[in-house]
């Protein structure tokens, strides 16, 4: 993964962190892409209740 260096402050990269952030109103927008490697498993579980 590249990081850019330039991003603002309080944009990712958020690991592991997105749905703790969204919760506590300091991030209103997660994104997600489907290139994940297929080691990585997304708790989706956990995000449930609050999707619409």
């Amino acid at each position: 993964m590249t990081i850019d260096n330039n991003l603002p402050e309080g944009v990712g990269p958020h690991e592991e962190k997105e749905l703790d952030l969204m919760l506590s109103g300091d991030k209103p927008l997660a994104m997600f892409s489907d290139t994940i490697p297929s080691s990585m498993e997304l708790p989706e579980v956990k995000f449930q209740p609050y999707r619409s």
